[in-house]
């Protein structure tokens, strides 16, 4: 189930953004699973077919690597 379509107040996770009864988006999860696990090796979020929407890959000479959005970038709450 995506974090669009969770009821306001209705506790479907251990975020506190929803047991608050605020609106919720995936990027949170994600920055926080980033941060307590790290960031998923690139050829995995090469593969991913919503690597988008959190990760930005950035071209270099020989390859290309991933990094996580910054907050500013991320939209967190609907």
């Amino acid at each position: 189930m995506m974090a669009s379509q969770v009821e306001l107040g209705v506790e479907a996770q251990p975020a506190p953004e929803i047991s608050l009864g605020l609106p919720s988006r995936e990027a949170v999860d994600m920055k926080c699973m980033v941060a307590a696990l790290g960031q998923p090796e690139d050829h995995l979020l090469r593969a991913g077919k919503y690597s988008q929407l959190f990760f930005i890959e950035e071209e270099g000479e020989d390859s290309s690597s991933w990094r996580l959005m910054v907050e500013e970038t991320m939209f967190f709450f609907v």
